[in-house]
């Protein structure tokens, strides 16, 4: 379930998107669409180049996702 969550996303870390009712597939295209030295992928997901993400960045990323991204109540109910 974790891996197809992670392809769906694009991405290999899921952390800044738990409790949140988002799209992945929104996302995914998103994330299919950033290039540049800075990003590496594996298997088409885009992975952590860098250290662990701290409790307060995946904190601010969360919010940011969740004005973004989140889905209407109504729409996921």
């Amino acid at each position: 379930m974790n891996l197809q969550t992670q392809r769906m996303l694009g991405q290999q870390s899921t952390a800044e998107f738990n409790g949140l009712h988002v799209d992945a597939l929104q996302i995914g295209q998103i994330n299919e669409m950033r290039q540049g030295p800075e990003i590496r992928r594996k298997n088409n997901c885009i992975v952590n180049t860098g250290g662990k993400l701290t409790w307060e960045e995946v904190e601010r990323r969360r919010k940011e996702h969740r004005a973004k991204f989140e889905v209407a109540e109504d729409v996921w109910m």
